[in-house]
């Protein structure tokens, strides 16, 4: 096997991109490999100087962090209030270790509802919450997610969608034990795409 030494290829402020292999790379985020530390109010006075990508590259990184300390939950509060769509679905898993739950839940709720993109991220964050007040929005896009799995099966060309829909199928059986939504996900389990196959696996542990 030839070796191939870790090749740095970008850094930023807030993280590294490493080339590992011929075409294989790696993100490391100094949130959590430098212990990188940002003043919540030195973020606020930043903010709005940042580019979309520099904001998404912090959030990326800061999403990493192994803890949350006051400051850290001022930072999220902040990104829940003036983030952008990319930003809030970078953050939504972390938002389950925000103190206050049910800030967190109403910002989840509202992107439920409100998202021009996929929502795969925030029912990930729903799972982590196991909350069922999520169900009166989660159950109509079950509806009409899967109303719209017949076109994206004719298309060939839209596999995020139907990510979508498995990950809502797995939220609303863990929070209704119904197995239809298990038989939903069972529906993909022979789908063309190898990492849908596998990804419908990891879903179907329980």
């Amino acid at each position: 096997m030839v070796h191939f030494a870790p090749k740095l290829v970008k850094e930023t402020e807030w993280s590294r991109k490493f080339q590992v292999g011929p075409s294989r790379f790696e993100y490391e985020s100094k949130f959590l490999n430098d212990g990188f530390h940002l003043e919540a109010d030195d973020l606020i006075t930043r903010w709005p100087n940042l580019t979309s990508a520099e904001r998404h590259d912090f959030a990326l990184a800061f999403q990493c962090k192994s803890g949350l300390s006051t400051n850290d939950e001022r930072i999220l509060t902040f990104l829940m209030q003036n983030g952008d769509e990319i930003v809030w679905m970078t953050i939504a898993s972390m938002l389950c270790r925000h103190s206050d739950r049910e800030s967190v839940i109403h910002f989840l709720l509202e992107r439920i509802e409100k998202s021009s993109k996929s929502r795969t991220n925030y029912y990930q964050a729903i799972e982590i919450l196991g909350d069922s007040r999520f169900l009166h929005v989660l159950e109509p896009q079950f509806e009409s997610l899967q109303e719209s799995m017949s076109v994206v099966k004719d298309t060939h060309d839209d596999y995020k969608t139907e990510l979508e829909f498995i990950q809502l199928c797995r939220i609303l059986w863990i929070l209704t034990n119904d197995h239809r939504y298990e038989g939903a996900i069972r529906m993909f389990s022979n789908h063309r795409m190898e990492f849908v196959r596998q990804r419908v696996n990891q879903l179907l542990e329980r």
